[in-house]
């Protein structure tokens, strides 16, 4: 026959899963805004890097149709 469940080890499991929550609510709210704002600033460096290639690459092509003309 199955033997039921030892309590002690759900209750731990239960404990530790309420706790692992708990901390991770804590740091959220600690450090989300410090997040938040880093990620705004990765998106925005990066797309200020693909603007900034893609410009470089069509005045390229610009002094590029200047030689070609000449």
């Amino acid at each position: 026959m199955a033997q039921p469940p030892d309590i002690t080890d759900t209750f731990v499991r239960e404990v530790d899963e309420n706790l692992r929550r708990d901390q991770l609510r804590d740091f959220f709210k600690a450090y989300g805004n410090w997040l938040i704002a880093g990620v705004v600033l990765f998106l925005a460096a990066s797309g200020g890097l693909i603007w900034w290639h893609q410009h470089q690459v069509q005045k390229a092509e610009g002094q590029i149709e200047k030689l070609s003309g000449v």
